[in-house]
């Protein structure tokens, strides 16, 4: 799973939209670890995903540099290329970040 995730987020030449499982903790701070490894910033939508993500670094799970992980409204002052999305919704849930922003409910982000 790590290769596969760290082979898209080499080789893909815009924007990236990761859907997890905000509980997935060893998954979440792979990709941040190899995004930032590869220059690109983390921006995070979704409760539970923000939620978890500030517990694992208060934890002391994985410390990425100080300007890695930047506000979901800060992402269009990037280049799309420099830009990692992790959302919740990957089981499609109706509410989930994932699910508002392709039907275009999000203030924050369009997938669609």
């Amino acid at each position: 799973m790590h290769e596969g995730l760290a082979n898209l987020i080499r080789k893909i030449n815009g924007r990236i939209i990761i859907a997890a499982f905000a509980s997935h903790i060893t998954r979440l701070a792979y990709v941040v670890k190899f995004a930032e490894s590869q220059g690109k910033k983390i921006a995070i939508d979704g409760r539970s995903m923000k939620t978890n993500i500030d517990v694992a670094i208060e934890a002391g799970l994985f410390t990425p540099k100080k300007d890695t992980i930047i506000p979901i409204e800060d992402i269009d002052n990037y280049p799309p290329n420099k830009i990692v999305v992790l959302m919740t919704g990957a089981q499609g849930e109706e509410f989930a970040s994932l699910n508002r922003a392709a039907n275009k409910n999000s203030y924050k982000i369009c997938v669609a």
